[in-house]
């Protein structure tokens, strides 16, 4: 992610910390949940190496599937795909 709009969303994730829940659900289950965040981590099978394994998710609710360019507020862009 460009610097200018990782910037931008760090001060928005920032700014939200007040309504950011988090939720523990199991020996290594977590979800962390804001207006415009939401990251959980999942463990499937047995915890360790024998056959455990893991999932994980990142993403913002309001901008689902890359609707918006993080890229479009920088300077000399457009925003739009090409």
């Amino acid at each position: 992610m460009p610097p200018a709009a990782a910037a931008r969303r760090l001060a928005e994730i920032e700014a939200e910390l007040p309504e950011l829940r988090f939720a523990w659900y199991g020996p290594a289950d977590y979800r962390m949940q804001g207006p415009t965040l939401l990251i959980e981590f999942s463990s499937c099978g047995s915890l360790g190496a024998a056959g455990g394994h893991y999932h994980s998710i990142y993403r913002n609710p309001t901008n689902e599937y890359g609707r918006g360019d993080p890229r479009a507020a920088e300077p000399g862009r457009s925003g739009e795909r090409t």
